[in-house]
């Protein structure tokens, strides 16, 4: 079997780990792939040399990326499907689902358009993604869309029109061999200078969506100090809101106890996630499987998340969900972990047991391979 494998994120962030994980794993299978994408590499391929990656130019800031990409890229494309005889078209959310479209006009090949969620976000860029997938969702040509979550085929999918039929649940996955073993956590702690402190972790790259719902953690921080005073939060990531909640942290004159790291690669960031007492997550949007969601949950570390999206089936009996938005609700979800140590240990062990039941890459992978085997 050959796949052409379509995806504006195949590079840094969590979307990009799950691409990289899963084409891996097609390799596992004997399956032949091809990768058209955008190049964004800060971390070497290890297993490059194993699948052919054909890159698509970007210019000016990410946001615009996901615009240009059916456009700049329909040229490569075009390309590809007169030189390769492909069995499936994978395309991974919907600006490269317009590429799928012409790859599945060009090969009468079947296509798979994967919906990792309905881009809700609540800023100008959010708003003209889901109009674009609101709009075009129904229009575009493909055998079956996958959708990561049961909330987002109920709440946006369907009642954009696509028929209940046409659509199959496959969540997202993780490797759980990526995840590190064996660590020696007071020589990290000792690195960081947390040795004595109650420690709360956040690792996700600073995009205005995430700054949003990492404003309602710092916000948090002013209730959960009052209480546990020995308590630090750790903030590992860059981009344009960081500076926005550094300086929101001085304003609040909490300084010493949110300390932003910058960058960290994929790995380091795991790494810092096993020192953590706590793993919060507060989102602006409806999120689905989120891929940063699982690994926290293979972290061994209890999780407080807001209650929205799919993260209610997937953290139920698993984690600690909170109201969303809402800062005070956030601290005493955060305060109930770090005071109740059996309860953050319980927790922790369930949510681990249900991704190593259900979330993991080499599990997500046999499903795609299902499906493609009975388009075929």
């Amino acid at each position: 079997m050959k796949l052409l494998y379509i995806t504006q994120s195949f590079d840094i962030g969590a979307s990009g780990n799950f691409s990289r994980n899963l084409v891996k794993k097609f390799l596992e299978n004997g399956i032949e792939v091809d990768v058209l994408t955008i190049p964004r590499f800060k971390e070497k391929l290890i297993y490059s040399d194993k699948f052919n990656l054909y890159s698509v130019p970007a210019y000016g800031k990410h946001a615009f990326f996901k615009f240009e990409f059916p456009v700049i890229g329909l040229t490569k494309l075009l390309d590809l499907v007169k030189k390769n005889d492909y069995d499936i078209i994978h395309s991974q959310e919907l600006f490269p689902g317009f590429l799928g479209h012409i790859a599945k006009m060009k090969t009468r090949r079947p296509h798979i358009l994967v919906k990792e969620m309905a881009s809700n976000y609540p800023t100008l860029h959010g708003k003209t993604v889901i109009f674009f997938e609101k709009n075009f969702i129904t229009k575009l040509n493909y055998d079956k869309l996958v959708s990561w979550s049961k909330f987002m085929i109920e709440n946006f999918f369907i009642n954009w029109g696509v028929p209940k039929k046409n659509i199959k649940m496959i969540p997202g996955g993780i490797d759980l061999n990526e995840m590190p073993r064996n660590l020696d956590v007071r020589k990290i702690r000792e690195h960081y200078d947390v040795c004595n402190e109650n420690l709360i972790v956040v690792t996700k790259p600073l995009y205005k969506t995430n700054t949003y719902g990492i404003f309602f953690i710092i916000l948090a921080m002013r209730h959960i100090l009052e209480e546990i005073p020995n308590t630090k939060l750790l903030i590992a990531g860059n981009g344009e809101g960081k500076l926005y909640l550094e300086n929101l942290v001085k304003k609040m004159k909490i300084s010493e106890n949110v300390v932003f790291l910058g960058y960290l690669s994929h790995m380091e960031a795991l790494k810092l996630q096993k020192i953590a007492d706590v793993l919060p997550h507060s989102f602006m949007y409806e999120p689905t499987t989120s891929i940063t969601i699982l690994e926290s949950m293979s972290s061994g570390k209890p999780i407080v998340c807001s209650n929205s999206g799919e993260a209610n089936y997937v953290l139920k009996n698993c984690g600690i969900l909170v109201k969303p938005r809402n800062s005070k609700s956030m601290a005493e979800g955060i305060k109930k972990v770090l005071t109740d140590k059996y309860l953050g240990k319980t927790l922790a062990k369930r949510a681990f047991q249900k991704v190593k039941n259900k979330y993991t890459i080499e599990k997500v992978a046999n499903e795609y391979i299902n499906l493609y085997l009975s388009l075929q």
